[in-house]
């Protein structure tokens, strides 16, 4: 969406395919640049799946396909069977799965995606590597929009006036509640973090498959009162607004968006290796192992507390490094005239 935003529509028209119809202010933003957002049929209805894959390829006329999913393979093996000049297949992540049974899965079909794809990107090097070897690919990396988390310290008071924050030292996570982003360990560190500062207060903004069994943990470590599950949310900028500490263990990642957003707000990170490698833009990212135990996170994490920088400056640094989102639309627009000039 952010290279969407930045994007000439009068010169590049793009389209999406969903797996899934899950409600997003993005299909109203979408529809209003003139595009179409389309959900495509469960794959579980193969034939009515492939009749649709096909009947949109046809209508759409389109020279590109940007895969950026290796949940299936359909839309790419049709849009080589349909003649579309540009196949590109895309890596978001040092894996090719969020667990051992999906990688497995996503393993077998992807020397088929690979002989499908004309051209390969992914949005860091270690990504790219993960799913292409040695091939050659193009990165792409993930842009963030400087002006809209840009740090506000009027926005600050009144989003942590609403939220009731007051005087509480606010940890926060935005990601998916899936075994990646490591909400298990990030609870565990938690409970260290609110037994030495009875101001702790953690936020994980962000919903996924382990919604259930993480209000389950929370409640049997009783984390009930100083965790808040916010949930997939619109006001995610005004959020970071608020938070004192971003609290990134992921397991794995491509590179990671709410590091680099968090940065741009000018908010303390403290990350994992995976999370931090390719987004540490600036001096604001701490890079701790996984292998460390939650006490030493704990530790990182309230070293944060009562910091003495100035969150304003750090949008202007973003705005200067790789990942803004400034020169998003002409880069993209490039790399697909690029493309499709080499066929």
């Amino acid at each position: 969406m952010n290279y969407f935003r930045r994007l000439d529509h009068s010169l590049v028209h793009m389209d999406f395919a969903l797996y899934w119809d899950t409600p997003s202010p993005y299909f109203a933003e979408i529809e209003a640049a003139g595009a179409k957002a389309r959900v495509l049929p469960p794959v579980s209805r193969t034939a009515e799946h492939i009749r649709e894959c096909r009947r949109i390829l046809r209508e759409g006329a389109y020279d590109i396909i940007h895969n950026n999913s290796l949940l299936i393979t359909y839309p790419m093996m049709l849009c080589a069977e349909e003649s579309v000049p540009v196949r590109i297949l895309h890596s978001h992540s040092t894996r090719l799965g969020e667990n051992p049974w999906k990688e497995k899965r996503n393993k077998l079909f992807l020397p088929m995606l690979q002989r499908t794809a004309t051209d390969f990107a992914a949005c860091s090097s270690p990504a790219g590597k993960a799913m292409f070897g040695e091939r050659p690919f193009s990165l792409v990396p993930n842009v963030v929009d400087t002006e809209k988390y840009r740090f506000q310290p009027l926005r600050r008071a009144e989003v942590r006036a609403r939220m009731n924050a007051g005087g509480k030292y606010v940890i926060g996570t935005v990601g998916r509640t899936a075994e990646p982003k490591n909400p298990f360990f990030a609870m565990e560190v938690f409970l260290r973090v609110a037994q030495q500062d009875p101001d702790a207060e953690y936020w994980w903004i962000g919903s996924g498959p382990l919604d259930g069994p993480l209000r389950t943990c929370i409640a049997q470590l009783g984390l009930s009162g100083r965790v808040r599950l916010l949930g997939s949310r619109e006001d995610v900028p005004d959020l970071y607004q608020a938070m004192d500490c971003l609290f990134m263990p992921s397991r794995f990642e491509g590179v990671a968006c709410a590091c680099l957003e968090a940065q741009t707000a000018g908010l303390p990170c403290v990350a994992s290796a995976a999370a931090s490698a390719d987004a540490a833009c600036t001096d604001l990212v701490e890079a701790v192992s996984l292998s460390e135990g939650p006490g030493v996170w704990a530790g990182r994490l309230l070293s944060k507390k009562n910091l003495d920088i100035d969150r304003r400056v750090y949008a202007r640094q973003m705005a200067e490094s790789p990942f803004s989102d400034k020169q998003a639309g002409e880069f993209l627009a490039g790399l697909y005239r690029k493309m499709l000039d080499a066929k």
